[in-house]
């Protein structure tokens, strides 16, 4: 079963948001005609609707019993982000693994502080890593996916505010912390592709193949604390300018210092190729996100991958169908010469 045919096996009145490979079929996160977010998990055999329950997640109903709470976000048998009545967040992860979380959280302000031009992280209010839930404090103000679309100007602006966030980022001691090496990329391009290839008619294993072994190619690098899933919904304009949220730290890693800057120009391309971001607004984000002491070689292989990686993960969303070949075909040109500073 490919994932478009099992997609339209989603029940009359759900509109697909999102979804993923799950080891039972496809995971779904719909929205309902009031515009309620519904978590489905698609078999060969049923369509389970999970509304507000999870088996994999038994905080979630508990937490959508509470009066005000809202449910922003669902990866069934996985992850939920629902926001509380008092403003507050609330992430939900499987049983036991609410430590990541916290403990990412805690670590990355630690390691920030005292940085000039560090970026603000949400406090941890609250938390029962046993029972998968924790509490996070709201960072207020839009976030540069907001602002791609809405306020292009401004996005280029706070653009600014990210590259010196991210180089407060790279200053931060990363003693104990994991590492994510190109080998450990290639992997996970691997496992998202074969995912892909098993879920639709999308191909992108020959597009990989100059991708991996560019990535293989790099020479050891610098290592540097990085984010590992920066893009522009986890990057908040947070008042006073020109202070900069960083959300979802649970990926923080020691890495090569091109990652992070590539993901978020890989992101750049999606944003532009969905109609989210015009070329224009894409271009001057890139040049404020323009940081010297990157080597420009590496910049380009980690956008590539970050590519490749997107185009595996769009197979599985309702976005145009051309959308995972158009992001693959980018691959072979990752930072257009009108996106590097002469």
């Amino acid at each position: 079963m490919t994932g478009l045919r099992a997609l339209r096996r989603v029940p009359a009145g759900l509109t697909v948001r999102r979804s993923w490979p799950h080891r039972d079929g496809l995971a779904v996160e719909a929205t309902a005609t009031d515009g309620l977010i519904v978590g489905l998990l698609i078999t060969d055999d049923e369509v389970r609707v999970l509304a507000s329950e999870d088996p994999a997640l038994p905080a979630l109903a508990p937490a959508l019993a509470r009066p005000g709470t809202v449910l922003l976000g669902h990866r069934p048998g996985r992850r939920a982000v629902l926001r509380e009545a008092d403003g507050s967040y609330l992430k939900i992860v499987r049983a036991g693994r609410g430590h990541r979380v916290a403990d990412g959280l805690r670590e990355a302000a630690g390691r920030l502080h005292g940085i000039p031009g560090a970026p603000l992280v949400p406090a941890v209010l609250d938390a029962d890593p046993a029972a998968g839930w924790v509490r996070l404090a709201e960072i207020p103000g839009p976030s540069l996916h907001t602002l791609l679309q809405d306020a292009p100007a401004d996005a280029a602006r706070f653009c600014r505010a990210v590259a010196t966030a991210s180089t407060a980022l790279r200053a931060a001691p990363v003693g104990g912390l994991a590492r994510h090496d190109a080998g450990d990329e290639v992997d996970l391009l691997h496992r998202w592709i074969a995912d892909a290839e098993a879920y639709s008619d999308v191909r992108l294993a020959e597009a990989a193949q100059p991708v991996t072994a560019a990535l293989r190619a790099l020479p050891e690098p610098r290592w540097v604390a990085c984010h590992r899933d920066l893009h522009d919904k986890q990057l908040v304009d947070t008042p006073p300018a020109p202070t900069v949220g960083l959300l979802d730290l649970d990926t923080l890693c020691s890495a090569d210092p091109a990652l992070d800057a590539a993901n978020l120009l890989a992101h750049l391309h999606l944003r532009t190729l969905q109609g989210r971001c015009g070329p224009d607004t894409a271009r001057d984000c890139a040049l404020a996100l323009h940081d010297p002491g990157l080597d420009p070689g590496a910049v380009r292989t980690w956008t590539a991958a970050a590519l490749l990686r997107l185009a595996a993960v769009y197979t599985f969303r309702p976005d145009p169908l051309d959308l995972p070949a158009r992001l693959a075909a980018a691959t072979t040109d990752p930072v257009p010469s009108t996106w590097r500073i002469p």
